[in-house]
């Protein structure tokens, strides 16, 4: 028995490596740094913000 199955990390990083997941970590990230370089703009209220 292998410690780690080969098969279930191909499916893992088939699934991670979805075209829309990774436009939306990039956009995550994008309004990250755009709120965090604001000043006086803390993580509370960029998340109040930015939730619809």
């Amino acid at each position: 028995m292998e410690l780690i199955d080969p098969s279930v990390v191909q499916s893992a990083l088939a699934g991670v490596f979805q075209p829309m997941l990774i436009v939306s970590i990039l956009a995550g990230v994008l309004i990250g740094l755009v709120f965090g370089a604001m000043p006086g703009l803390t993580a509370t209220a960029g998340v109040a913000i930015t939730t619809p």
